[in-house]
């Protein structure tokens, strides 16, 4: 059985993010642009510090399989 985990982004995860966040099918999804390893080292620094951001990494078993955020979590609406 396939074991699902949710786990805070940490500096570590900058490649898998790098990777799929440059994936064609995904940047042509998004209406992305290409980015670099270091804008997602970047990222997660920026990220680290940001009370009104929360980013997440799901993992099945020991391989991540994707990447999610929560964004305006200070709204005054409270909507993130």
């Amino acid at each position: 059985m396939e074991e699902l985990r949710i786990v805070p982004v940490n500096p570590n995860d900058a490649d898998f993010l790098f990777c799929i966040m440059n994936n064609e099918v995904i940047l042509a999804r998004l209406h992305e642009i290409p980015t670099t390893f270091e804008d997602w080292c970047d990222a997660i620094r920026t990220w680290d510090g940001d009370a009104d951001e929360e980013n997440y990494i799901i993992w099945s078993s020991d391989k991540p399989i994707g990447w999610f955020s929560f964004n305006n979590l200070q709204s005054i609406d409270r909507i993130a």
